[in-house]
This record gives structure tokens, sequence and C-alpha cells, in this order.
């Protein structure tokens, strides 16, 4: 595995399901992959590896920008789009703001600064009419997704 991502492989990591991170008994891979996907794929400038009698202990550091590839997996969030992603975070992540977007969604919208057209998209939780805007497609379904889940248990 180590000698994939000092080759600048660090999509390998996703290749990794939970079954098999629990099998090798290696979960804080998910923490890596994670960093991958903000990272992109680069060769790291620093390998290290240190054996031990429990566990082995790796390490990568990453100082330069890479010429060839410098947009990551995740690129960062438009400007025009931060309000409306924020919105669908806190729908994603938070019950309390799900609460309130089930009990008055155009109050709970009302909070953010969006255009019209984000704004019926928001309401609608279109997850499509979203990810057509621009927004991440995992915010888009996690929001959606958590407010039918919350919705169905209120």
């Amino acid at each position: 595995m180590l000698e994939k991502l000092a080759a600048g492989n660090l999509k390998s990591l996703i290749a990794w399901d939970e079954f098999a991170l629990d099998q090798a008994g290696n979960v804080e891979l998910r923490c890596w992959a994670v960093a991958a996907g903000a990272l992109g794929e680069r060769k790291p400038d620093i390998v290290s590896m240190e054996p031990s009698w429990h566990h082995n202990y790796a390490s990568l550091g990453f100082f330069t920008t890479p010429a060839d590839n410098p947009d990551p997996h995740y690129p960062s969030i438009k400007p025009d789009l931060v309000e409306l992603s924020t919105a669908l975070h806190g729908l994603a992540h938070d019950q309390q703001r799900r609460s309130d977007y089930l009990r008055d969604p155009e109050a709970y919208a009302d909070q953010f600064r969006v255009t019209a057209l984000q704004l019926a998209a928001l309401l609608e939780l279109d997850t499509r009419e979203l990810v057509r805007i621009g927004v991440h497609p995992l915010v888009a379904f996690l929001a959606r997704m958590q407010v039918e889940r919350q919705h169905k248990t209120a």
C-alpha cells in the first residue's frame, strides 16, 4: 500500500472498502483517503515507514504544489455557492437545522444569501438541480437523505 502512495497513486486508497480495512486492521486509512481527496493525485515529498513490534507507522509529507496537476479531487467551493453549500451542509449534518427546515423551509432558507435559482433548488431539495448549479453531489445527496430520514421519524 505504501509503495502505491509513495508513487503518487493516492486514489488507490478508495479501493479499500470498510470490510477490507477492518480485516487488515487499517481503519486509520479512512482518514488518509479523506486527505487524499483534498490533495489530489500527487507524489509525496517525504515517505517514512517506522516498523514497531505492534504497529507499523507510516507518514507522508506534501510540501510542493505539483505543476502538472494542481487541482485536488475535491476542488474548493465556488464563491457564489458558499451560502448554498453551507445551508445544505447544515441539513446534512445538524439535526436541529433539519428540524428548522422541516418546520419552515422558507425561514430556514432566508438565513442564507442565495439566488432565486438556488433558493428554489434548496426549498425542493432538488438534487439534480443542485448538482447542475454546481453543488458537490455528495453534499446535495446527504442533505436530502438526512432531511427525508428525519421527516420519516418525526
